[in-house]
């Protein structure tokens, strides 16, 4: 993929409106030139919401640059930073949510990753938008479960405890697109999301993942308030 530098960027048409909102949602596993060309070519009559998991990026110089790159390109960007990652000397998880200019969402203003009911800054592991218009009662959330469904985790914990918050306890209608490192059932059977309104675990229709040895996972699906339960389908995509 050529790099953007040196090259115009193309400002994308706001999307025509229709009922069905479209989103893409993709683990990365950083940020790099690649998933930077995906974005500056990405056609947004297709989808309205780009979510990118684990940038690695964490806020600065380089995520006002990028946020630079894709304003001039038409397209509103959020970034949630990554955190720091002792083990690596690098950085760990990090977020981008992604629409054109006069789509159908808006930014989450204000934060409570500095509140009371937050343990540790969920930024690295949750990130959202708020849908306009005719979907102006959903939210739409980006997540990644670095330790799956670890009880003890404070990274799982601080993202629940940050989506509760935002969903006034699941109240309110969300969809979770969640790179969540465990599958559907393993969710299923947990009580993770116990502190929740009801809601339905929604798998895509094929496989996200594959590992060493070729076994192919589903451990990316949604998490969606049951209200919505019939309206959300997901479909995995290797192009």
């Amino acid at each position: 993929q050529p790099p953007y530098l040196g090259r115009r960027p193309r400002r994308p048409p706001p999307p025509k409106p229709s009922s069905t909102l479209r989103v893409v949602f993709a683990n990365i596993s950083i940020y790099n030139e690649r998933a930077e060309q995906f974005l500056m070519d990405f056609d947004y009559h297709k989808s309205d919401l780009v979510l990118f998991a684990e940038t690695h990026l964490p806020r600065g110089p380089r995520t006002d640059e990028v946020s630079g790159k894709l304003q001039a390109a038409g397209c509103k960007t959020s970034f949630s930073e990554a955190s720091p990652n002792p083990d690596t000397g690098g950085n760990k998880g990090g977020l981008l949510a992604s629409f054109a200019h006069g789509a159908r969402f808006g930014m989450l203003h204000g934060t409570s990753w500095d509140a009371p009911h937050v343990s540790e800054n969920p930024a690295a592991m949750l990130t959202g938008v708020a849908a306009l218009g005719a979907h102006r009662d959903l939210l739409v959330f980006g997540g990644y479960l670095r330790d799956g469904l670890d009880p003890t985790s404070s990274h799982t914990n601080a993202l629940l405890q940050e989506l509760v918050h935002r969903t006034g306890g699941g109240r309110r209608p969300f969809v979770l697109l969640l790179d969540a490192n465990c599958t559907p059932e393993e969710c299923a059977h947990s009580e993770l999301f116990a502190s929740l309104a009801p809601v339905s675990i929604i798998p895509p229709r094929n496989c996200t993942c594959t590992c060493s040895g070729g076994a192919r996972r589903v451990i990316d699906f949604a998490i969606a308030s049951t209200c919505l339960l019939g309206q959300v389908n997901l479909t995995a995509s290797w192009a």
